[in-house]
Order: structure tokens, then C-alpha cells, then sequence
């Protein structure tokens, strides 16, 4: 089966220079820490709310692992749910900022889905390399602990390492 595969820069830069006031579109976002086989997904799709727990399984291509990267004409994206009828997105909830520095005051918070707001613990950044920070904590990155099925992702400062790189792909 061939998945089509691409670059984040790519991703950003046909997204973000569109010139369309609003664009997405939908993704799998696997971790490379398992070599792209486990999917950032949502645990309970069948009833999710306002805090439903976002993890790692293996790849299904199933409507709880399809992702849009949504920009909306400014320099972040929002990850949203791929599904139009729900407004979820991926929210680095818990996140305290220290008010002159900029730093975070905890990390290891685990990331969970709530609507749509554009508010700062839902605004990502995309770095060369494959890695995903928050806008207004960029020394936090998205990452998975482990490949464990079932393991919860969570913001934890940026390392470079190959839990906090992600893949894009378009889902078949």
C-alpha cells in the first residue's frame, strides 16, 4: 500500500502561502519514534468532549487519526479533528507561563482535544525537522513517552529526539 508521504516544510509553506484566508487539510500524523506506524489519535471518538485524551496507536486510517492543519491566515496552525462536523482541536491544555520569560513553569502535560478556540494552548508551530511546538511556549514540543499503544501524548520541552518528530501523510 503506498502512502503519500511529505515534508512538513512543504506542508507550511503551501498552507501558509496559499493566499486563502483559511486552509487545511486533512493528515495522519504518525510518530517517528515507532518509524511511522503509530498515529496520534483520539481515544474515544465515539464520545468525545472537552478534554478526551489524544494517544498513539497503530495506523488505521481511521476517523479518529485524520488531523487537518488549519491556518488561518497567521503564523500558527491549529490541529482540528479531520471530521468537518466536529470542532475539536489539539490543545496543550495546562500550560502556565512564567509573564516576562516566556517558560513554562510545568511540563509533561498531556495534550487533550477541546473545541475550537484559537486560544494559545491551541496554537502549534511546525519547525524543520518534523517537530511541533506551541506558539507561545516554543520550548515545548509535542512527543509520546514511548511507542506503547495506548501511551497519551504530551508537551515536554523541545530535545530533538525522535519522540517529539512526527510524520505527515494524506490518508488513503
Amino acid at each position: 500500500m503506498f502512502k503519500s508521504s511529505f515534508s512538513l516544510v512543504f506542508l507550511t509553506a503551501a498552507l501558509f502561502c496559499s493566499g486563502v484566508s483559511a486552509q487545511s487539510h486533512v493528515v495522519t500524523i504518525s510518530s517517528a519514534l515507532a518509524g511511522g506506524s503509530k498515529c496520534l489519535e483520539v481515544s474515544d471518538i465515539t464520545h468525545i468532549k472537552n478534554g478526551t485524551a489524544v494517544q498513539i496507536e497503530d495506523c488505521d486510517n481511521s476517523a479518529a487519526q485524520r488531523w487537518s492543519i488549519y491556518y488561518s491566515g497567521s503564523a500558527y496552525a491549529q490541529i482540528r479533528l479531520g471530521d468537518p462536523g466536529l470542532n475539536y482541536c489539539l490543545d496543550g491544555i495546562n500550560i502556565e507561563l512564567r509573564p516576562i520569560l516566556d517558560v513554562p513553569v510545568r511540563t509533561r502535560n498531556q495534550v487533550k482535544v477541546w473545541e475550537c478556540n484559537q486560544s494559545p494552548p491551541q496554537q502549534w508551530n511546525f519547525t524543520y525537522g518534523g517537530f511541533i511546538s506551541l506558539v507561545h511556549n516554543r520550548g515545548l514540543c509535542l512527543d509520546v513517552p514511548n511507542s506503547n499503544n495506548g501511551v497519551q501524548a504530551q508537551t515536554n520541552p523541545c530535545n530533538g529526539g525522535l519522540n517529539q518528530k512526527w510524520h505527515f501523510e494524506f490518508p488513503n
